[in-house]
């Protein structure tokens, strides 16, 4: 049984490039967008684990607040920590 096609040692051609996304700076999203933080999709699911009411980006210092219950989660390595246990009151 053959496996795929092998293109190794195969230059790109034209239309054959590494794909890349577009700027975020093109589509209005924050700069902490920029650097990687967390993605626009993501945060427009994410919820508060206590109340359940949508979180915001800190872009300053990376961490998601919730305003209602006034905590602040980490985001560590590009990854939220959404457990109210490590939360910060602020």
């Amino acid at each position: 049984m053959a496996g795929p096609p092998s293109h190794a040692g195969r230059a790109p051609g034209p239309g054959r490039g590494r794909w890349q996304r577009p700027s975020r700076e093109a589509a209005g999203a924050p700069a902490a967008y920029d650097q990687g933080v967390i993605s626009p999709e993501l945060l427009q699911v994410l919820a508060c684990p206590k109340c359940k009411k949508p979180v915001k980006l800190d872009e300053e210092d990376p961490a998601l607040v919730c305003e209602q219950c006034r905590l602040r989660y980490a985001i560590v390595d590009g990854i939220p920590v959404m457990l109210i246990d490590e939360a910060k009151s602020y």
